[in-house]
């Protein structure tokens, strides 16, 4: 069983299935036949070189619009894993009852009197009072937004960046490419 590859159809034809074949196909090895569907299977395409013969190539880049919508995509999900690195420590049933005891410190710093059932719960079982325990939580929150607001605003600057970028312009491609989450925390000294 023999395979020919022919560069006007960019197909591949096995004699054992294909009695007939363009007038161009030339022979191939099996092994080299293999070789170029597995570099197909890994991204990259059939093409013919000058004389006809299979060669593998790169895809052509993303359109613009693409390039920028998929750098958009990496920036979130840096966001998102850094915003996620802040609560790495705490399990995410306490996570979500951070809004509940911040409202509930709130409260309590302006009125005292104010019930307080779950930081009251939480405090009884640290030994500490309710209004220790107000105090903690809001310092907490309070570098909590800090950090969370920084690596937002990083993103959103970032966001702003790619918006800003003209298509047209002859360096549109390496300007998205040159936004990249890693480059702006090296350069916050992060």
């Amino acid at each position: 069983m023999k395979t020919y590859f022919s560069a006007t159809t960019l197909g591949f034809y096995v004699s054992a299935i294909h009695s007939d074949r363009p007038a161009d196909a030339v022979e191939i090895a099996h092994e080299e036949y293999v070789a170029l569907l597995e570099g197909q299977s890994a991204g990259q395409l059939i093409a013919a070189d000058e004389q006809g013969r299979p060669t593998l190539a790169s895809p052509p880049p993303p359109p613009l619009a693409e390039r920028r919508a998929a750098a958009l995509a990496r920036l979130n999900a840096a966001c998102e894993a850094a915003l996620a690195a802040l609560k790495a420590d705490c399990p995410e049933s306490e996570v979500s009852s951070w809004a509940k005891q911040e409202a509930e410190a709130r409260a309590l710093q302006a009125d005292p009197a104010t019930p307080t059932p779950l930081l009251s719960a939480i405090a009884a079982a640290r030994g500490l009072t309710a209004a220790e325990l107000a105090a903690r939580v809001l310092a907490k929150s309070d570098a909590y937004a800090v950090a969370a607001g920084a690596l937002i605003g990083r993103r959103q600057a970032l966001e702003d960046a790619l918006a800003a970028i003209d298509l047209g312009a002859p360096d549109a491609e390496a300007r998205i490419d040159a936004i990249r989450w890693d480059d702006q925390a090296a350069q916050d000294g992060r």
